[in-house]
């Protein structure tokens, strides 16, 4: 277990940063080619991100959906080896819900989108679940990057999960009456009159690619910071 618990110290920054290269791969490679039910090409300004791993519909489904599965598992690992450079209670509850969070990233890729209505719940509890604890991982990320007596990272670094905090708040003010009834038929389970501008799946977008992105950024600056303190013994030592 120790053994276990070291490796994780040592290479958790690795594993973010494999889980965003994972993740970005797995959302633009399937829109190649990508042809929705209405002949229409994919595009993030009306098109969900889910729609990329929809079964019977996008081709490339299983790039997405792996792609979410081993990203959201390296995801885990990174969120694991992140709570432990804040130690302490405080520190187990960002591991905790990172990892959670992570491991729905990865349920939604198990449960993609399809046509009948069992599995389409399915996959819509994953997410709805990847959402809310992704939304309370990044709250307690916050208060641990302002309030944490050790400086693991820059107190700037809030500003990631502050942005984080403000896409999902983008998302609260869509309301479903206005942006999803009018364009799904729950007979067929199908997208109809899709516009060309639909705000709910752009916002969607926009809060996948900050989370995204700002994992990345705190996974490149603690990979940084080791491989400096790796070269400076006098630091590793301290």
């Amino acid at each position: 277990m120790k053994r276990f618990r070291d490796f994780i110290h040592h290479h958790f920054a690795q594993f973010g940063i494999a889980g965003s290269i994972v993740v970005a791969l797995a959302l633009y490679l399937p829109r190649i080619g990508f042809i929705n039910r209405e002949g229409q090409p994919y595009s993030a300004l009306n098109h969900f991100v889910s729609e990329l791993g929809w079964i019977g519909v996008s081709d490339k489904a299983i790039l997405f959906n792996l792609g979410l599965i081993l990203g959201g598992l390296c995801y885990a690992v990174f969120m694991l080896g992140l709570g432990r450079q804040f130690r302490g209670f405080w520190g187990c509850v960002v591991s905790i819900l990172g990892a959670i969070a992570a491991v729905f990233a990865s349920l939604v890729g198990i449960f993609p989108v399809v046509d009948h209505w069992p599995g389409l719940i399915a996959h819509l509890l994953m997410a709805g679940a990847l959402g809310v604890t992704a939304f309370w991982a990044a709250c307690a990320t916050i208060f641990m990057v302002l309030f944490h007596r050790t400086k693991v990272v820059p107190k700037p670094f809030a500003l990631l999960g502050g942005a984080i905090l403000l896409s999902f708040a983008t998302g609260l003010s869509v309301n479903p009456a206005e942006h999803v009834t009018p364009f799904f038929d729950f007979e067929t389970n199908q997208i109809v009159n899709r516009s060309d501008h639909w705000r709910l799946p752009i916002v969607e977008w926009v809060i996948v690619w900050t989370v995204v992105g700002a994992l990345t950024v705190v996974a490149l600056y603690f990979e940084i910071r080791r491989r400096v303190v790796k070269t400076r013994p006098d630091e590793r030592n301290a």
